[in-house]
């Protein structure tokens, strides 16, 4: 019951004293570094437009599966724990569906004891998307946006889901209908909704297990959640001034949500598997099982034994929160009131207690072709408020049977509870060695010394004002804030920032940063009526952008600076600043009306007050985009970047309102207490978009341009009604939104060549025009002179190929043509047209393929004969992997054999079909091939490579082509046997590069040298 009373009691606050700027406690879920950079990643590009570096150190590409490091320069929250590969780092593996919640988990069921969640409404009330919004649903007054279904108070706010993963990312809801209502670039997901369980608030400290399945464009699934260490688990402990010595209170129904859900396990069309496996916890004890029951104090690090400690991040965040039942006898000045987080206090700054249980990778397995294992060292928490955590130790990349790469890393672990990466060391020869600047004497993690956006401005740790004095007038609502206790500190952008990397080959990069500026502002106030508008406004923003990168490789240095001004040229002193300001601050409510209910009439005179030392936008979005950056090279001009923002993307606004009969008759300020709380389609997917690059010769004469023009698609006739529909209470009124979910394409890209005195022009246009699916389907190719190349391209819709859309593999051009034309007014000709043939329902499956759905021929059409067509090539035969075996061209059998357990081509025989080649000599060298598969890098293959040739010699095989090929498993190629006989042998350094590349005669043909320093 005390979840369910905590979210009603607040949301009655909400219907009773207007908008809820008070403190939502549920709302300060926690989520790790590793989840909020995955989202953040996810949703905005991080590169120039929000003044980041783009650093990223790679570990391994195998098979479209990357693992690398990526580091986020935006600037030093306190309230930021480390991640276990080091403080503002994040390792890129896999990808994650995270989530933010809006009032209640969309599969919180009260059981009906409080307000149910957005699931049961879709479960039990059938209703379209469109019926959501153009009829609504009944409301039940007087208790607001809640819908009565079976005697249950239910909300209507849906929660907003982002994924990232595989370089697929965007966000969903779940529709009114109960389907997914999906915004991505990448067209033609799926997502199956259907082991999105209940969950209910009596199982302990642990949720039901759920998941999610999402397909590709292409036929691929993948698989999130479904056990309880692939998801992130996000509690509330409720807050005190004194958490370390409070004495707790046990409640019944604690408070907690899933926030992330990791992938697991991707299945190929192919049917092969990737699966990732996440460190297990050890097993709880019934003390721990239950330490989400004591509120208001720290978890008792006693309880968790025997290493679980390291599963769980204790989060202390700073907040105050007061309330003034009669402000106007503190009014000054006519209609203005003065006011300050220190005086007239009900409640002192207090903690708020969260804590977060994390994911730990443990392992990646694509079965017979790679293993990789994530090593972990424990980390003993330096300070009281902290738990012992992991940090990554190693990774090892592995073949099934040998170890291949290690990457060793090592940490600073002297600064309190935060730890920086500081090398990173490849087989003990590849070594990247990172500096910080002013990690010394950094605050605790709970401290009020932080601005606006929780970034550190050294203030003092517990008497720092956390709610500044302000001045408000009661009659329009306009609040200025005239103390200076949260504004950002600008000497300290640069406290615990990467300074400086050093490379393996002994180069190195070093980073100096400054402080943002913006020049314009994303606000509400009185002269906006309290909507979103731009507005011409100048000051700092907490955080860091990058001012210059100096790179050396040895021998030379190059100096790259960064100018965030509008309109820069070569010697100017600059203009204004392209910077906006997204997230402004503000952190008082006030509301004087009457108030009626069923029952009874009221007045109502309040003043609130709320602030934390930490906004959450910081951590997984941006509150400063910059619209213009010019990129310096050595003092001379040579790139400016221009980025869609606010400007030319604002969220937009969707909605209709009820009043509520049962609420205020009168409310003062009127604008204010209507509109300032109303919902936002927050449109950051559309902006950072790069819509313009300049490229300059001598700091001055532009040379080349690019223009990038983008679109969202919202008349497809697929995305009409791509949108759910959403409602909540603004004092008298409900509000009822349109959220879309819209993917933002690429429509035209065009290039200018300046050659004084003429311009070469030429573009690139995209057409989305099938009514079915969301592929491009023309591309037109405009040449300077006019001429015109258009690509049409045609899908499984178009083809009416039932089996690859029931397999969603909708993304694949089965039919490509070529017109080309001399001008816009010319009809054009047809210069080709190829198509790809699929299995379908009509002969699957197939006996090339058997049950997986491969290509069965290429045709090419004789454009000049009438457009007869003619098989090119035909796929004659795959393994149960989906390896190619053989194949026709021309009339001419081409038989592949596949060795080192079926991951690489091992013999090409030209002229023969697989079934002209003995069984028992394919066997020979199979087994060959898996025996020199399990021996170390680098071995003599002489045993195997005598296999090889007597393969090649075997008289059944006469006048046959072969090529023949070995291999050291995820290094590379060693030996290439052409027909003639003429071997190439490729040779590796300790480090698995490519060193040298000789023949038969062992002389040097090429040879590589990376001079890695010592």
């Amino acid at each position: 019951m005390r979840k369910t009373l905590i979210i009603f009691a607040l949301f009655m606050k909400i219907v009773l004293y207007g908008q809820a700027t008070s403190v939502n406690y549920n709302s300060i879920f926690s989520k790790t570094p590793q989840t909020s950079e995955f989202e953040r990643y996810g949703n905005i590009p991080v590169n120039l437009f929000t003044g980041g570096i783009d650093l990223g150190i790679p570990i391994f590409s195998e098979k479209g599966t990357n693992v690398n490091l990526s580091y986020n320069s935006s600037g030093f929250i306190p309230s930021k724990k480390s991640n276990y590969v080091g403080y503002n780092w994040n390792l890129n593996y896999g990808g994650v569906i995270s989530r933010e919640v809006n009032g209640v988990a969309d599969e919180y069921n009260s059981d009906g004891n409080g307000i149910m969640g957005f699931l049961y409404l879709t479960k039990n009330v059938s209703m379209t998307n469109q019926a959501a919004y153009n009829n609504g649903y009944t409301y039940s007054y007087p208790n607001g946006a809640v819908v009565n279904v079976n005697g249950y108070l239910t909300e209507v706010r849906p929660d907003k889901f982002n994924f990232n993963f595989c370089g697929i990312s965007g966000y969903f809801y779940i529709g009114n209908d109960g389907n997914p209502v999906i915004s991505s670039n990448t067209p033609n997901l799926k997502i199956k909704l259907d082991r999105l369980n209940y969950q209910y608030s009596y199982n302990g400290c642990e949720p039901d297990v759920s998941g999610f399945t999402i397909t590709d464009g292409e036929g691929n699934e993948y698989y999130f959640g479904d056990n309880v260490e692939n998801m992130e688990i996000s509690y509330y402990l409720g807050h005190h001034l004194n958490p370390s010595g409070a004495q707790a209170q046990l409640v019944t129904n604690p408070s907690y949500n899933i926030s992330a859900w990791y992938l697991y396990k991707i299945k190929f069309s192919n049917k092969e598997e990737l699966k990732i496996s996440y460190k297990k916890r050890p097993l709880l004890y019934p003390a721990q099982f239950t330490f989400c029951t004591r509120w208001n104090t720290l978890p008792l690090k006693n309880q968790f034994t025997n290493g679980s400690q390291q599963f769980y991040d204790i989060l202390l965040n700073s907040n105050q929160t007061n309330y003034f039942y009669n402000y106007s006898y503190y009014v000054q000045n006519g209609d203005t009131y003065t006011g300050s987080g220190s005086g007239y206090s009900i409640e002192p700054p207090h903690y708020i207690i969260n804590a977060t249980k994390k994911v730990y990778p443990e392992s990646m397995e694509y079965l017979g072709r790679f293993l990789i294992n994530f090593k972990y060292s424990t980390q003993t928490a330096n300070t009281t408020e902290n738990f012992n955590t992991y940090l990554l130790d190693s990774i090892i990349v592995k073949t099934p049977s040998q170890p291949i790469d290690k990457f060793k890393f090592t940490y600073d672990v002297s600064n309190r509870d935060y730890y920086f990466l500081k090398t990173i060391t490849k087989n003990n020869i590849e070594k990247y060695t990172l500096d910080y600047s002013n990690t010394g004497s950094l605050p605790k993690f709970s401290t009020f010394g932080t601005d606006y956006w929780g970034y550190w401005n050294g203030g003092n740790e517990t008497a720092n004002q956390i709610i500044p004095t302000y001045k408000i007038n009661i009659s329009n609502g306009d609040l200025s804030i005239t103390g200076t206790s949260r504004e950002p500190n600008t000497g300290l952008y640069g406290t615990a920032q990467l300074s400086k990397i050093t490379y393996p080959t002994g180069g190195y990069s070093t980073f100096e940063y400054e402080p943002h500026y913006y020049s314009k502002k994303v606000a509400k106030n009185s002269s906006t009526n309290y909507l979103k508008q731009l507005i011409s406004a100048e000051g700092y923003v907490g955080g860091a952008r990058i001012k210059k990168i100096v790179s050396f490789d040895g021998s030379n240095s190059i100096t790259k600076e960064y100018k965030y001004i509008k309109d820069y040229s070569s010697g100017s002193s600059g203009t204004a600043s392209s910077g906006i300001l997204y997230n402004d601050y503000r952190m008082v409510d006030f509301i004087d009306g009457a108030y009626q209910t069923n029952q009874s009439s009221s007045s109502s005179k309040r003043i609130t007050e709320n602030a934390s030392n930490i906004d959450n936008k910081s951590l997984s979005s941006y509150n400063i985009a910059y619209s213009e950056v010019s990129e310096l090279e050595n003092n001379e001009l040579k790139k400016k970047y221009y980025f869609s923002d606010y400007s030319t993307n604002p969220d937009s606004l969707v909605y209709k309102s009820q009043q509520n009969p049962y609420n205020y008759t009168s409310v003062n300020p009127y604008n204010y207490q209507k509109n300032f709380g109303l919902v936002y389609l927050v449109k950051n997917n559309e902006r950072g978009k790069l819509i313009k690059e300049q490229s300059y010769k001598n700091g001055t004469d532009l040379v080349l341009q690019t223009t990038n023009l983008y679109g969202s698609l919202k008349t497809h006739p697929l995305l009409a009604s791509n949108y759910v529909t959403g409602a909540d209470q603004s004092v008298s009124w409900v509000n009822i939104y349109k959220f879309y979910g819209l993917p933002y394409v690429l429509l035209k890209s065009a290039t200018q060549k300046y050659l004084s005195p003429s311009t070469i022009e030429s573009s690139t246009e995209y057409s989305y025009g099938n009514n079915v699916h969301l592929n491009v389907t023309l591309q037109k190719d405009i040449f300077p002179e006019g001429k015109r190349i258009e690509t049409t391209y045609k899908y499984a819709f178009e083809k009416s190929n039932q089996k690859l859309i029931d397999s969603n593999r909708v993304n694949i051009p089965l039919e490509i043509s070529v017109t080309k034309k001399k001008d816009i007014s010319d009809v054009g000709k047809i210069t080709s047209r190829i198509e790809t043939i699929y299995p379908d329902q009509s002969n699957y499956p197939t006996l090339a393929a058997g049950n997986l759905i491969l290509p069965l021929s290429t045709k090419t059409y004789d454009i000049l004969n009438s457009g007869a067509a003619y098989e090119e090539v035909t796929y004659d035969k795959y393994d149960s992997k989906g390896n190619l075996q053989q194949y026709t061209k021309d009339g001419v059998p081409v038989a592949i054999i596949w060795g080192y357990s079926d991951t690489q081509p091992i013999a090409k025989i030209e002229g023969a079909k697989i079934t002209d080649i003995q069984q028992s000599l394919i066997t020979n060298i199979v087994n060959a091939s898996n025996t020199d598969a399990s021996a170390a890098a680098n071995n003599d293959e002489t045993s195997f490579l005598t296999t090889l040739d007597v393969f090649r010699k075997d008289s059944s095989l006469a006048g046959y082509q072969i090529t023949t090929y070995t291999y050291d498993p995820l290094i590379g190629v060693r030996s290439i046997t052409p027909p003639s006989g003429i071997r190439e042998y490729y040779q590796y350094d300790s480090a698995n590069r490519l060193e040298k590349v000789i023949d038969s005669d062992k002389k040097v043909l090429k040879e590589f040298k990376y001079n890695y320093k010592n």
